[in-house]
């Protein structure tokens, strides 16, 4: 009976090394194997409303986000959208937003107190540049941009290009004096939406409405029949993408943007209201800057 004991108690003891060590090859085995990783990748653009913003570029950027992530990685998208200049520099300098949609005034103002660097340009309706246009009624007295002394204007908004300054530095060539307001012989007010300009003018709410050419193109034909175009500023970037500073992956996402075009993703790139992308180059960037420069932002 004693060896039938001791014999049992060895078989127990050797059953319990073997369990130690196949539990110790276990665990180093699994340790061995690296734990994936998740990491967010952010899309950022100035409106008003965020819900809009989301569902307009979310398709975008979780086709980046795929791109992006690998066995190791996962990458999720997200889209940001501060209704203010001050947010967005705010989130863009707390390394909050990756990449930052914005048109090329506003963009470069913003690019001056943030850590970004442009690199793409944006097509939007098949074309990589715009400009803005003044329009009156058409049956209004007023024939050129030479008559707006006394009169009002009805831009789109203060956050706007095409709809306040890329007009408003047109003006200023002109020898208009614009500050916080026009000078006191020129009245102005935001209509808040460029759908809201021609209405507005043709509701006598203002003398002369200014919104970007395309838009103009937009308009419902019944109310663009009784509109008329008495000027119109230089061309400018449609749009311009900048990328934050010391941005991982940056030569991938670029290659992603330029890969993105309307035969290949024709629903990401509708949804986000552009036909393309193009790398940006000097001369873009000077006449932008030249123009920001004139400007005199408070």
């Amino acid at each position: 009976m004693k060896n039938v004991t001791i014999a049992g108690i060895t078989i127990i003891v050797i059953a319990v090394i073997f369990s130690l060590v196949f539990f110790a090859i276990e665990s180093e085995s699994k340790s061995e194997i690296p734990s994936e990783s998740s990491k967010t990748i952010s899309i950022g653009t100035i409106h008003r409303d965020a819900a809009k913003m989301t569902k307009r570029y979310q398709p975008m950027i979780d086709h980046i986000a795929t791109e992006l992530s690998d066995g190791k990685t996962t990458f999720e998208g997200r889209v940001m959208s501060p209704d203010s200049q001050e947010e967005m520099i705010m989130y863009i300098n707390d390394q909050k937003i990756d990449i930052y949609f914005d048109s090329p005034l506003i963009g470069m103002k913003i690019l001056q107190e943030t850590k970004m660097t442009p690199v793409l340009l944006g097509w939007k309706e098949g074309v990589s540049k715009y400009h803005s246009v003044f329009i009156v009624p058409i049956d209004s007295e007023i024939t050129s941009l030479n008559e707006l002394t006394g009169k009002s204007i009805i831009f789109e908004d203060s956050e706007s290009t095409s709809g306040y300054f890329l007009p408003r530095y047109h003006l200023e060539t002109m020898g208009y004096s614009i500050g916080n307001e026009l000078s006191d012989d020129i009245s102005f007010e935001f209509s808040l939406d460029d759908e809201n300009t021609p209405i507005w003018l043709l509701e006598g709410r203002g003398d002369v409405g200014v919104l970007s050419n395309i838009d103009f193109e937009e308009i419902p034909i019944n109310a663009k029949n009784q509109l008329k175009i008495i000027g119109q500023t230089e061309d400018v970037p449609r749009q311009i993408i900048f990328f934050r500073e010391s941005l991982e992956n940056e030569t991938e996402i670029l290659e992603i943007f330029l890969e993105m075009n309307t035969d290949t993703m024709p629903e990401i790139l509708d949804s986000a209201k552009v036909t393309g992308f193009t790398e940006i180059n000097l001369e873009d960037l000077s006449q932008v800057k030249s123009m920001l420069d004139s400007l005199n932002f408070e």
